[in-house]
């Protein structure tokens, strides 16, 4: 049987890198929770502020994916084609200069994964399995748009690499 997690920031620990502000130079900030691929990398006017300690996970208001260079690359690596990873543009909140290191994952897989009149509870969330095809291994739940589940398979992935500000959230099936 398959088992799926929610993947989210921790959001436990004030010093960890996080965005407090940000300009999107026009951009709408909700086309990263529809699910769909930019042809485009972000407008140049794009900047995110931020501060605080390295993390594999950047809180922000904006309810993006923001995660390391190396979370990204291992759910890139398992993702395949679900998953679409920009340039994250992190500055820092006092000196102005770039952070390096950092992406922005953009899911592009949505499915309507929960039984019918039930709504996201992320501590008891329960899935219809045969929803999520077997190849699937991370997605954006469609009736919780910045909601992100990752297949057992990538948590294996992700298991003994020591992510910073990372939790995922055992799910159960439905039914």
């Amino acid at each position: 049987m398959r088992h799926f997690y929610v993947l989210a920031g921790d959001g436990g620990r004030d010093d960890d890198l996080s965005v407090s502000d940000y300009e999107l130079g026009g951009f709408d900030a909700r086309v990263l929770w529809r699910g769909s691929r930019l042809e485009e990398p972000l407008p140049s006017g794009t900047r995110l502020w931020a501060s605080g300690n390295p993390t594999d996970y950047v809180g922000n208001p904006l309810s993006w994916t923001i995660t390391s260079e190396r979370l990204g690359g291992i759910l890139q690596s398992i993702g395949g084609e679900s998953i679409q990873v920009l340039k994250a543009p992190l500055l820092h909140q006092t000196s102005k200069t770039c952070i390096p290191g950092y992406v922005i994952v953009n899911v592009v897989r949505v499915i309507s994964a929960l039984p019918p009149n039930c709504k996201p509870n992320l501590q008891n969330l329960a899935l219809i399995h045969s929803r999520i095809p077997e190849s699937t291994h991370i997605f954006r739940l469609k009736e919780s748009s910045t909601t992100l589940i990752i297949s057992g398979h990538l948590l294996s992935a992700m298991s003994g690499k020591q992510f910073k500000g990372v939790v995922t959230i055992d799910t159960h099936p439905a039914g």
